[in-house]
């Protein structure tokens, strides 16, 4: 399964700050073809801090979109179930086929009791923390899913490109320099070898940079 790296990023490579420019990242994110958009359950708690109320029609998968190939799952690790009471939210989401959980055997039961009841897909790889490697086999063997493109922020990132699952990185660079803040590529301890794709300018000032990862 091919797995590609997406952020938006400053010039100086920080992933978070109040200049982040969402219409173009989510329209930019558009172009990059794939069966499946993963991100991790901090980044996505981060993104809804107050859940919506959840109603029946939550409990269950949206029928027509559950049908719609064209539309990619919305794939969500999760070991430590911190989006207990919260994943509705996502499902409601009109660019995502549903959501599948990412879990270990060390995730609470609660959880998996949770995501059985309102029909949440899972997949449970690894002991501690997901098995990232083995449930990417799986999501490509049950689902048919050959290519995913994670948002995730810079740790989940950073564990793609450690575990070597990354095969292309695709950058929005904004034209900021931010100076402190979180860097996307600063948990990494080692260095890769990229071959540039593609680059175009795109909105204000941005540009929009496809690599492919060197494999020795």
């Amino acid at each position: 399964m091919k797995v590609i790296l997406f952020n938006e990023v400053s010039l100086d490579g920080k992933y978070a700050y109040p200049e982040l420019n969402y219409d173009l990242y989510y329209g930019t994110a558009s172009e990059i073809k794939c069966q499946a958009v993963m991100f991790g359950s901090k980044t996505a708690r981060l993104a809804m801090p107050k859940p919506s109320v959840e109603v029946p029609g939550d409990l269950t998968k949206h029928a027509s979109r559950a049908r719609d190939h064209k539309l990619p799952y919305l794939v969500i690790p999760d070991s430590r179930g911190v989006l207990h009471g919260r994943l509705h939210d996502y499902r409601r989401m009109p660019y995502g086929r549903d959501v599948i959980a990412l879990v270990s055997r060390s995730t609470p039961v609660r959880y998996i009791e949770y995501l059985k009841t309102r029909d949440y897909d899972h997949i449970t790889a690894g002991n501690d923390k997901v098995d990232l490697a083995k449930a990417f086999k799986t999501l490509e063997q049950k689902y048919g899913i050959k290519s995913i493109r994670s948002d995730g922020g810079g740790k989940l990132q950073a564990v793609l490109l450690k575990q070597n699952l990354v095969d292309e990185i695709y950058l929005l660079v904004s034209p900021y320099l931010i100076g402190t803040g979180a860097g996307l590529f600063n948990k990494i301890k080692y260095s890769k070898t990229l071959l540039l794709k593609g680059m175009k300018k795109t909105g204000k000032g941005y540009c929009f940079i496809h690599y492919s990862i060197k494999r020795k």
